[in-house]
């Protein structure tokens, strides 16, 4: 075998390795790519899930600042009916 025929024999064994080697890189890049892919459905999933929570907790938040608001206006209803009725007790 010749030099120029040995060369040749390693430029074609070269090329063999690196289209093994992308092959491989190609797979590797495509496993990552659907490992991504899972991993962003996952957590859009997970973001809608704590979207949820978080209008159900802002519901009951909006529920329970109306009852207090609700709850205020009667104490200070009553604080008033008491004061008039005291006032007016001590009128007579």
């Amino acid at each position: 075998m010749t030099t120029i025929e040995k060369l040749q024999q390693q430029i074609l064994e070269l090329d063999i390795e690196e289209k093994q080697r992308k092959k491989e890189a190609d797979a590797r890049s495509e496993a990552l790519e659907e490992l991504f892919s899972k991993s962003k459905i996952e957590a859009d999933a997970r973001n809608k899930k704590s979207d949820a929570r978080g209008k159900k907790a802002d519901a009951r938040l909006a529920k329970l600042e109306k009852f207090i608001d609700k709850e205020t206006k009667d104490t200070k209803k009553n604080l008033y009916m008491a004061l008039f009725e005291l006032f007016y007790f001590f009128d007579y």
